[in-house]
């Protein structure tokens, strides 16, 4: 038993996770993840959200809060 702690402690040093599914199976989740994201990161952000951020923006600050910051959506 010692020397499978001995191995896992190893891949944790590593970075790497103990996983009951195969590595390439990890790998093709992960990619298939990764696109997911880039494909929502160039949809447009809902005009219902950008409504409530405006909202947010123009809503009196209360008392030592400083202004929102607009920057991030491009805003000055």
């Amino acid at each position: 038993m010692q020397g499978s702690k001995v191995v896992s402690d190893n891949n944790q040093k590593a970075g790497k996770l103990n996983s009951p599914m195969p590595p390439q199976a990890v790998d093709a989740v992960g990619r298939k993840l990764k696109a997911r994201y880039d494909e929502m990161l160039q949809e447009p952000i809902p005009d219902k959200l950008m409504q409530l951020l405006d909202k947010l923006d123009h809503a009196p600050a209360k008392e030592g809060e400083d202004a929102p910051d607009t920057a991030d959506r491009g805003e000055e």
